[in-house]
């Protein structure tokens, strides 16, 4: 079986692969490895945000649950970009998010993601452009 690069070798997901080398290897130290298993909820709607994720092979749908119960997929996130990253220090999810294709994703404390887009133009413009 072919080894995976690690992020330090190749993000393989495109929004950090459109950082400048040195705003992803300030980021590097921060972002950590996680198996994302089919069906996981990474957040509830009204619940707090812990982490940002960027799935990597991964693939999560954010769902609004309605008052009768039935959900409605409101967005797919895949290795194009991030979830948990809600600007201006968003802490609540508005949404239900859980992963519909398992496989790998990097994570990194939604305040540190937060503090990180604070310091650096770049970040912060490709995150608010997504």
């Amino acid at each position: 079986m072919p080894k995976r690069p690690t992020p330090a070798a190749a993000p393989r997901n495109r929004l950090l692969d459109r950082l400048p080398g040195a705003e992803y290897r300030r980021l590097l130290p921060l972002l950590e490895p996680v198996v994302m298993p089919h069906g996981e909820i990474l957040y509830e709607a009204g619940g707090p945000i812990d982490y940002a994720y960027f799935p990597l092979d991964a693939v999560v749908s954010a769902v609004t649950v309605m008052r009768d119960g039935d959900s409605i997929e409101v967005a797919t996130v895949g290795n194009e970009g991030v979830v948990g990253y809600y600007g201006f220090g968003g802490k609540v999810s508005p949404h239900r998010v859980l992963v519909q294709v398992s496989d790998g994703g990097l994570r990194i404390p939604a305040g540190a993601l937060h503090e990180e887009a604070l310091k650096d133009r770049t970040l912060r413009d490709l995150l608010a452009a997504y």
